[in-house]
């Protein structure tokens, strides 16, 4: 319940409006008195009042005022409501607290002198001092306990616009609380020319009023659904097992929609112009950056070659620093300061790989788009956006980069970048929504190949080598970056338990982690005494793990079952069987589906041993619908399972 950090991640200009101003307000404490006392006298906290007023101007400044009325009622509330808190960009708002106060049930008042509250940077620029300018303003609360109302109001003003002449917001409904009165209302001149969105879920229509001037739209809503007690956990379980709306999925899966969004921007052309001009000049190369170029691309002979080595230098190289596009600063710092720091946000990465490109004569584009916020369609503005990848022409064709990752190799966008709307700037030509690629330019697998040696006592000795060159490879590299090399054997064995793996592994050895061109290998040697829990004659064949979802039959997906990319996993296992001893080995398995097949076949010569299994995911999901037909694989192709061996000394 604390006030966000500016609220917004693309610094929308409109801000935070007193309860004195507000009505309504004493009408709904008096209200929310009667309720509260008995109905929902078991919740932590009651908000009984909120008003979100923003007002703005045809010049891109504004205020967004915001007070709050919240009834405590348990010392969990006390210590979320002890401290309240906003966020503002210091170099274009001003934040503060206008009041603050705690009501008790006897009617006096303790005031909170709002001179108490500590304004401090965000916690990002502790990392990177010059590249937001984010601050974080706090407030403790005097003397509130259990069965206070603590009343604060919050105001940031926008003294300098964002973009001059436009403005833009959007406003998400609480949610999880009881509210017995919730208030949203934006103000703009008459003669502006504005967007104004209402979610068609959002439980809310606004009321269009016009006066002196100014057209304003006002959103009523209030939620009284218990959270706590008998009736809301009966809900909770409902909730669990409803099969969701496909709008519901997307929330699940893309980012929920806001309740209310607003913009000055005619259409999406017009946010890549604004995008086009703040950048301009910012990635042209100096000197420096030509002569970095020169001793990359050196012995290079193709443009392709030469890309390929800028962007591995500038991915895995410039340190990345989370500063979410459009939070602090949306400009990026020019390409020479990217170099000379060695890091920078997205933005600040792209405009450094743009410059390099384009001193070998590569156009590179800016592509703007969201990373867990759902693209909104209707509403053109930068609040779709907090990430922003490159679009390079290689050859006459697109090259899609994101060189903020650091471990994906070239043209490899990560799972939750792909298949997404996002805008496309181009020097030259209007801005446009594209789709990002679907799928990994390359085919992505996990081989596992496997030595084994079984003696008598059923313990097994093991060389392993797992080659990744999927999804998976990207999170394996990120963490093998992230410890010293000292530490790649515990590494390596806590990966292998995060797989299922009991055993010790030993001789560690990794390859390629740096060259981002080439599989990651890892190679180690893995010890497995026998688990009596396997049974006295039965040891298990070291597939490697499939990632695939499992389900319990009584507990259905409620949305699209999530397969991860199309991909091809494949293990080996060869054993070396003790002396004299029979062997009873699993059935093979040959299931296919429209969304995955698996494959596993045995072999025994001698005393060897040969496994193996193979599995194909062809999709990316599975209606929740055809549960049962993904359940009904996923069990006969032994998906998430360990296959045993019997083994009996004859």
């Amino acid at each position: 319940m604390r006030l966000s950090a500016v609220v917004l991640a693309t610094l929308c200009t409109a801000s935070f409006m007193p309860s004195w101003a507000l009505p309504w307000m004493g009408q709904a404490v008096a209200t929310g008195s009667n309720v509260a006392g008995g109905r929902f006298a078991s919740e932590p906290y009651i908000v009984r009042s909120f008003a979100s007023r923003s007002r703005m101007n045809a010049d891109g400044t504004g205020t967004r005022e915001q007070t709050y009325v919240v009834q405590v009622q348990s010392d969990a509330a006390v210590r979320i409501f002890g401290v309240v808190s906003l966020g503002f960009a210091k170099a274009s708002e001003t934040g503060e607290f206008v009041y603050a106060r705690v009501r008790r049930p006897d009617g006096t008042v303790a005031e909170t002198a709002v001179t108490d509250a500590q304004e401090q940077p965000a916690p990002v620029t502790r990392e990177a001092p010059t590249y937001s300018d984010l601050m974080t303003k706090q407030l403790p609360i005097r003397s509130l306990h259990v069965g206070d109302t603590v009343e604060w109001q919050a105001r940031i003003t926008a003294v300098k616009p964002n973009v001059p002449n436009q403005f833009w917001g959007e406003e998400a409904f609480l949610k999880g609380v009881v509210i017995l009165s919730e208030v949203y209302e934006l103000s703009v001149p008459a003669a502006t020319r504005v967007t104004v969105w209402t979610n068609p879920r959002s439980g809310s229509s606004p009321v269009e009023t016009s006066a002196d001037g100014r057209h304003t739209w006002s959103w009523k809503r209030e939620d009284l659904t218990a959270t706590v007690g008998a009736v809301a956990e009966a809900h909770k379980l409902v909730e669990e097992k409803r099969l969701l709306s496909p709008d519901e999925e997307l929330d699940v899966m893309r980012g929920a929609l806001p309740a209310i969004a607003w913009t000055t921007f005619a259409d999406w052309q017009a946010v890549g112009d604004w995008y086009r001009n703040l950048i301009a000049g910012q990635n042209t190369p100096d000197s420096a950056i030509r002569a970095k170029v020169a001793e990359l691309t050196e012995g290079k002979t193709t443009q392709l070659e030469k890309a390929q080595a800028i962007y591995t230098y500038v991915s895995s190289q410039i340190r990345y620093v989370a500063v979410s596009f459009g939070v602090g600063r949306q400009k990026p710092h020019s390409a020479a300061e990217v170099l000379q720091n060695q890091f920078g946000d997205c933005k600040d990465k792209h405009t450094l790989l743009a410059a390099m490109l384009s001193a070998i004569g590569v156009q590179a584009d800016p592509v703007l788009m969201g990373v867990g916020i759902r693209f909104n369609a209707v509403v053109p503005s930068p609040a779709s956006f907090n990430h922003l990848i490159t679009q390079a022409m290689i050859d006459d064709e697109p090259a899609w980069l994101d060189s903020t990752n650091e471990v994906a190799p070239w043209r490899a966008l990560l799972y939750g970048v792909r298949d997404r709307e996002a805008l496309l700037v181009p020097a030259t030509a209007a801005a446009k929504v594209e789709q990002t690629p679907a799928d990994l330019p390359y085919p992505a697998s996990t081989t596992v190949v496997v030595k084994s040696v079984l003696d008598g006592k059923l313990t097994s000795e093991s060389e392993m080598v797992y080659v990744f060159h999927d999804d998976t490879e990207f999170g394996i590299r990120l963490a093998l970056r992230n410890v010293p090399a000292s530490s790649y054997a515990e590494a390596v064995q806590q990966m292998m338990r995060s797989f299922g793996f009991a055993g010790i592994t030993s001789n560690a050895v990794i390859e390629h982690l740096s060259d981002t061109s080439k599989p990651l290998a890892i190679r180690f040697h893995y010890h497995r005494e026998h688990d009596e829990s396997w049974g006295l004659s039965r040891v298990t064949i070291p597939f490697g793990p499939d990632f695939l979802p499992a389900y319990a039959d009584d507990r259905p997906p409620t949305f699209a079952i999530q397969l991860g990319g199309p991909r091809t996993l494949i293990s080996t296992v060869d054993i070396v069987l003790p002396a004299d001893c029979t062997v009873t080995m699993p059935d093979a398995v040959h299931e296919r589906a429209s969304f995955a097949e698996g494959e596993e076949s045995y072999k025994r010569t001698g005393r060897q041993l040969h496994a193996e299994k193979k599995l194909v995911v062809l999709r990316r999901d599975v209606n929740a619908t055809d549960f049962r037909k993904y359940q009904q694989w996923f069990q006969k192709a032994n998906a998430g399972s360990v296959p045993f061996l019997r083994v009996i000394h004859q």
